[in-house]
């Protein structure tokens, strides 16, 4: 997408190192983990079929921080540095290396979500509260949905309680439907 919209193009230097990273999520025994490599991996090969595109391998040998690697390298070849890792990015900045966060781009466009709205989402695993279960959005927003634990695995009905915008994404806060409006029925 990033290419077809004219947001990247040119030569990509690759990291030999974030080659390696994306093959060990993609062999992760997490499913989650192992999915979001395998789509890294697409989005590489995708990447590499787009006409305005060249891909230049970088291989350096003995390379053990691949964040560092990638900060220095896009700094001594006068590159821009394309992440979606918060942290690196403040790295790259302090370290006067221009910077595009992908994430920062995409919040932008954003379905903005408030106190109310309503969704449906597929819950995944529980949350860190007693009760609480997880779900993404398919912009990979994570949402806490309370009294869902019972449900995982299964597609819900979900009221906005609150968002929360954080520096590295927004979190959406919700509770089942069914539950809302149990509670509102019995005057609780």
């Amino acid at each position: 997408d990033l290419v077809a919209t004219g947001f990247v193009g040119g030569t990509i230097l690759l990291h030999e190192g974030v080659l390696r990273e994306l093959q060990a999520i993609s062999d992760a025994s997490d499913p989650q983990r192992r999915s979001r490599g395998r789509r890294g991996l697409d989005m590489l090969v995708e990447l590499q079929k787009a006409p305005t595109v060249q891909f230049q391998l970088v291989e350096e040998a003995g390379v053990i921080d691949v964040e560092a690697a990638l900060v220095r390298l896009a700094r001594e070849r006068g590159a821009q540095l394309i992440t979606v890792d918060h942290n690196m990015a403040k790295v790259a900045e302090a370290l006067r290396v221009p910077v595009a966060q992908i994430n920062a781009l995409a919040s932008r466009f954003r379905v903005p979500y408030t106190a109310g709205d309503e969704l449906s989402v597929r819950v995944v695993k529980e949350g860190r509260e007693h009760g609480q279960a997880v779900a993404y959005l398919d912009d990979g927003t994570m949402v806490v949905v309370e009294k869902a634990a019972e449900r995982i695995g299964s597609q819900v009905d979900v009221r906005v309680t609150n968002v929360i915008q954080t520096t590295t994404g927004r979190m959406i806060f919700a509770a089942l439907t069914d539950d809302a409006s149990a509670a509102a029925s019995t005057g609780s």
